[in-house]
């Protein structure tokens, strides 16, 4: 654990940050989890102030490691318990449960601006008004496209792959799949590939029958057309 830095972004003013490593930062480093280097930019170093920093480090272990050569017993040498192995199960766990954590509150911070999506979510019919109905009425009005899927690629393949293509694009919308036995009983076979428009609430727009070769410039344009891609 080391003094303080100061980092500087061009054009930006400076600001003291600790460039102390707390130790759940040197647990982590210590199982090759994170470096120093990463430490010190979640701390608010930039790349360049933490790649110094971590070069004073890594010169200050050496020298560190120099004078132990010498012969003499390094004075936390015997100091180490035979368990402390068993206990890095116990730390993974805790790991886990804090990027488990903080990708949680990325996430909801990523649903207040509208962005949290980029693929396509499989969702059951239980699921449906709270995926679909309720999900179209936040932040405003969002869309919802809801794509039924079947096992029969050829009919659906094609769409399916544009429309995961479109999800990737368009994170400001949302996309999910549902079977179509499972969402509407007995939906005729021959309506797919079928596509849902959902905004704040019901259904604004549904694309039925649509050619089983389209593609993610294809389903763009429909969209574009809808109005649906205005927002984005």
């Amino acid at each position: 654990m080391q003094g303080t830095g100061v980092t500087n972004y061009d054009s930006k003013p400076s600001y003291g940050f600790s460039a102390a490593t707390t130790e759940w930062d040197d647990a982590l480093m210590k199982r090759g989890i994170r470096t120093h280097e990463q430490a010190m930019i979640a701390k608010g170093a930039s790349p360049a102030e933490a790649s110094r920093l971590t070069q004073l480090r890594e010169g200050t272990d050496t020298n560190r490691e120099t004078e132990w050569d010498t012969g003499k017993q390094s004075p936390d040498e015997g100091d180490e318990s035979d368990d402390e192995d068993f206990l890095d199960d116990d730390f993974l766990v805790q790991y886990r449960q804090q990027r488990l954590h903080e990708l949680q509150s990325e996430q909801s911070a990523k649903t207040k601006k509208g962005t949290n999506f980029g693929a396509v979510i499989p969702i059951s019919r239980s699921e449906w008004t709270r995926e679909v109905n309720e999900a179209s009425q936040e932040n405003g009005g969002i869309w919802v496209i809801v794509c039924l899927t079947t096992s029969d690629t050829e009919r659906t393949g094609a769409v399916e792959h544009a429309v995961r293509e479109l999800a990737f694009v368009c994170t400001k919308l949302k996309f999910v799949s549902i079977p179509s036995h499972h969402a509407i009983p007995n939906w005729p076979e021959s309506n797919l590939p079928s596509l849902f428009l959902y905004r704040n609430g019901t259904m604004q727009h549904e694309l039925l029958r649509l050619p089983q070769n389209t593609n993610k410039d294809d389903l763009e344009e429909h969209l574009k057309q809808l109005g649906v891609l205005d927002d984005t």
